[in-house]
């Protein structure tokens, strides 16, 4: 259909500017009550939910209501975010944005940069969703709205741990919490509480993470949001590795990778496999580690998530580098730490750098090694790193001046494997 369809012109004509509202505001409310987010897994109902936006976006256009278009521009953004289509969906929030503001609609031009935020952090344009953060939160707060106030904190938050800045991450999730109990928005509270998971995980609180999966799940099932239950069943398999219980996380991860197939959530596929690959590292299985990183590194080189894609990167460096091909490893690192730079991602790049300063370790070249561990050192200085974190970069800090390096490299990748640990959306 193109613009000027005649036989949609005339059904745009039947049904008059009031008909086509209330239709736009049927498929707002069908599409609102599937619960989609933003790096959500995918399935059959993001498929509907882009039809039904496109159908929307068609009949839109054949009318001269610039109000009736930027809802349509909205729909389209959204259900293209909650598909992982990050990129395309940037032009339809800019046009939402800027029609909204053309016709005064402030509210929801604010309302519209929830989404706009997510899909710029998704694709690591971190600068970019801070200042459209600052732009809504401005008018969030002159206006006394708290819904879409702990939304904004939901984004930001979820902004915070993808830059590796879990502690502030993790207040702003906790702030979401307080607006989403007191508004009593219980689909909100189990996104929420799943964010919270990940946080109390990313910050070593193993036990309040499992509380807050419970409760996300929980509360997903009693409104039936398929695809965060699914979610936060993915999360809890990594959960499990964390807790130390490996031979259940990899039974879980195969489980869920499975699900995420079926359901054609692709992103999610190359979460698993990036997943398993981080175990086998961690049990000191390199050759079972390498071909889940390099599938991973496969499927996201043909997304625009950026940083899932150079950790794939990082991973399949250190089982390249246990395995004795250093060399390989070497070329893949500097590949993963162009990608990391690319982001901005300090902690991931000093992380690269201690693994380059194993490889030379391993082949004798401890010049370059001890640069390599002191020009991470210092990145981490200014580092709100605790915990088990906190004591691998100190050992890896000293680890470099020890005079037997076979031993040494060997003892610096374990470090590295440690600070390593690292989980995703």
């Amino acid at each position: 259909m193109t613009r000027f369809d005649p036989y949609l012109r005339a059904y745009v004509e039947s049904r008059g500017d009031s008909g086509l509202r209330t239709e736009i505001a049927s498929v707002w409310q069908s599409i609102r009550g599937t619960n989609l987010y933003s790096g959500g897994p995918r399935s059959s109902q993001t498929d509907q939910a882009i039809a039904r936006a496109l159908a929307a976006l068609k009949v839109a256009s054949q009318t001269n209501d610039r109000g009736l278009l930027a809802e349509a521009c909205r729909l389209m953004a959204h259900t293209l975010n909650a598909d992982g289509q990050y990129e395309p969906s940037l032009d339809y929030y800019l046009k939402a944005i800027a029609l909204f503001e053309n016709s005064g609609s402030g509210e929801e031009a604010a309302r519209t940069r929830l989404g706009h935020i997510a899909a710029l952090y998704m694709m690591g344009r971190y600068d970019e969703a801070i200042e459209v953060a600052r732009v809504a939160e401005q008018w969030f707060l002159a206006n006394n709205h708290f819904s879409g106030l702990a939304k904004l904190y939901t984004n930001i938050g979820n902004l915070n741990y993808r830059r590796e800045q879990h502690q502030i991450g993790l207040q702003y999730h906790l702030k979401a919490r307080v607006l989403f109990e007191q508004l009593q928005d219980w689909p909100a509270l189990a996104m929420c509480s799943l964010n919270l998971a990940n946080g109390f995980g990313f910050t070593e609180q193993l036990d309040e993470a499992e509380k807050m999966y419970k409760v996300s799940q929980e509360i997903g099932a009693r409104f039936k949001m398929t695809e965060l239950v699914l979610h936060a069943r993915y999360n809890k398999s990594y959960l499990l590795f964390l807790q130390g219980r490996y031979i259940e996380s990899l039974g879980s991860f195969k489980i869920v990778r499975e699900l995420f197939v079926n359901s054609g959530s692709s992103h999610h596929v190359n979460l698993c496999d990036l997943d398993v690959a981080e175990i086998y590292l961690h049990i000191l299985q390199p050759a079972s580690a390498l071909p889940f990183a390099k599938r991973a590194v496969e499927g996201f080189s043909k997304t625009v998530t950026r940083y899932e894609h150079a950790k794939a990167l990082a991973f399949s460096a250190m089982a390249l580098a246990q395995l004795d091909r250093l060399e390989e490893a070497e070329q893949t690192a500097t590949s993963a730490r162009d990608m990391f730079e690319g982001e901005g991602n300090h902690f991931w790049i000093s992380i690269v750098d201690f693994c380059q300063a194993y490889l030379r370790l391993a082949r004798g070249d401890s010049a370059k090694a001890r640069l390599l561990a002191a020009q991470a050192n210092i990145q981490f200085q200014n580092m709100d790193i605790q915990g088990g974190r906190a004591d691998s970069v100190s050992r890896l800090g000293t680890m470099v001046f020890e005079s037997n390096q076979l031993k040494t490299a060997a003892n610096c990748m374990a470090e590295v494997l440690k600070l390593a640990i690292n989980k995703r959306r």
